[in-house]
Order: structure tokens, then C-alpha cells, then sequence
């Protein structure tokens, strides 16, 4: 009942604002966020988009380059997580003078990092994205919004232990959802082999220079073995930071966040949970 109110919700916004916030292609993008919105409120398959054949698309966001008949589309609309989006934004915008670091755990064609970038000054942004099909457009996304000195990107699947060679699972009609094998195990998906790398590894070395800090992590079911990775970081700046995370999936996680006293604070959409640090360790859903 939560996502189909959510969708009816997320349809009125589609039919009313997309249409000011999408500048290129208008029509057939608008359609196809319909389209997908509606089936989602019907409880209807979703992924089947061989219809459309946009490749790139220019809204009030960015410029996004996108892989055609496959869902990219409707992760890169303005419409998207809005909710979750606008709020992070909020947040960064609280802190003007302070210098802050976005991390986009999972960031696939940079929905997050580059609309962060766009709206922002005094942010620098890590992406890490394993997948290259999406690290590709990634790069290129970047550089056509003209912000690709301002984000690093580390090519690696994120994990307890840095080094471990893993097998990506990519589902082709959802490419942004790749996973680990070893949670997927689905005989249909492309397999790829990469490296694995720690958190820790990435962010320990210069988290200090930074007043405020922001972790965004989308990535299928394997979030506890990446705040594994983390711990070090946990214990020495958990304070200052503020994690977005996607739990509808598997919210098991949580156990390791709340051992360095950091608690959900609010649930913006049915499939992200923000967290922050407390120092009454009390989970209140």
C-alpha cells in the first residue's frame, strides 16, 4: 500500500512539474515517465521501455547521457527520489561556509553527485561506481555538466576487505541495479569481474579536512559488508556524518550503525532511510 500511494503521489508530480523541468526531449521523456509511473501505481512490469530511444536527456538537474530501452531514463528525471534529492540539497546548503564531501556509493550515471555538483560550490564528491558500462557514461556525464574536476571517481565494488576479486552481476533491463554475485546468483545477468576496495581505504585519509560530510549509498543488499569497511571511519568522524541509505531491500545494516551511536532520522521514499549521529543510542521507527 506505501508504494502504490507513494506512485500516485510521484504520478501527480510527474504530470504537473516534470513538464518544467525537462528540457530536452520533452515529449517522448514526459511519456515515458508516465508511462513507467502508472504501471508502477497498477502494480504492472515496469522494466520494458524498447519503446523509447532517448539516449540523452537535459533537465533542471543536468545533462545525462543514458544507455536507450532501458530504465536509465527515469533515474535520471527530475521527479526522481526528488524528495531525498531536494533534501540532501537542504542539507549541504545549511552549511555555505564549511567545506563538505559528498559519497556516491553506487552512483551509476550520476544522478546524485552531479546534480549535488550543479547546485553546489564548496562540495567536493567522490563517485564510486563498479559497473563500466555506467562508470562510461558517468565520465561522460560529467564532463558535458562541466564538473569532472570536482568529482573523483574510484572504479571499485565496495566491500570489507579491499583487493577480493568479485563477480558484478548487471541486469540489462535495470543496469544501475548491479549487484555481487553472490547475492544475485541470477543466470540471466551479464557477469563482470572487478576489484573490491574499503571505504576506509577511501575515506579515512582525508576525511578530516572536511567539516561536514554526506555518504549516499545504493547498493543492492551489500551495505552491511560496506559499512564493514567503514568501521575505522565510524569510530573517528561518524560524528560529523550524515548517511542516505537504501534499506528497502535489507535494512540488517543498521546493527552496525547504531554500535557507533548513528540513528535513522527520517524515511523520505519508500526505498531510502536517512541516518545521523545521536548520542541517546534509541532506535525510534
Amino acid at each position: 500500500m506505501q508504494y502504490k500511494k507513494y506512485y500516485l503521489q510521484k504520478l501527480a508530480e510527474r504530470l504537473i512539474v516534470d513538464p518544467f523541468r525537462i528540457k530536452s526531449p520533452k515529449l517522448e521523456s514526459y511519456l515515458c515517465s508516465i508511462k513507467y509511473t502508472i504501471n508502477a501505481v497498477f502494480g504492472r512490469e515496469v522494466y520494458p521501455m524498447k519503446n523509447f530511444s532517448i539516449q540523452k536527456i537535459v533537465t533542471t538537474c543536468g545533462t545525462f547521457n543514458i544507455r536507450k530501452g532501458c530504465l536509465d531514463i527515469i533515474c535520471c528525471l527530475p521527479s526522481y527520489e526528488s524528495e531525498d534529492i531536494n533534501d540532501l540539497l537542504v542539507q549541504i546548503k545549511k552549511h555555505d561556509n564549511k567545506k563538505t564531501l559528498f559519497v556516491d556509493v553506487g552512483a551509476d550515471l550520476g544522478t546524485y553527485c552531479i546534480t549535488v555538483a550543479n547546485n553546489t560550490r564548496h562540495v567536493d564528491s567522490i563517485a564510486i561506481e563498479p559497473n563500466p558500462d555506467s562508470r562510461k557514461l558517468l565520465k561522460i556525464n560529467l564532463k558535458e555538466n562541466k564538473i569532472e574536476k570536482r568529482v573523483k571517481i574510484y572504479p571499485n565494488a565496495v566491500s570489507d576487505r579491499s583487493n577480493m576479486k568479485v563477480v558484478l552481476e548487471a541486469n540489462m533491463d535495470l543496469p544501475g541495479s548491479s549487484t555481487i554475485k553472490d547475492l544475485a546468483n541470477n543466470q540471466t545477468h551479464r557477469k563482470i569481474n572487478v576489484k573490491t576496495i574499503k571505504l576506509d581505504d577511501i575515506l579515512l585519509k582525508n576525511a578530516a579536512q572536511y567539516d561536514h560530510i554526506y555518504i549516499k549509498m545504493d547498493i543492492e543488499r551489500n551495505e552491511g559488508l560496506a559499512l564493514k569497511g567503514l568501521s575505522n571511519f565510524l569510530k573517528k568522524h561518524g560524528s560529523k556524518t550524515v548517511f542516505l541509505i537504501e534499506d528497502f531491500l535489507d535494512s540488517s545494516f543498521e546493527s552496525i550503525l547504531k554500535k557507533n551511536y548513528i540513528l535513522p532520522t527520517q524515511k523520505l521514499t519508500p526505498y531510502n532511510r536517512w541516518y545521523s549521529y545521536s548520542n541517546f543510542p534509541k532506535i525510534n521507527d
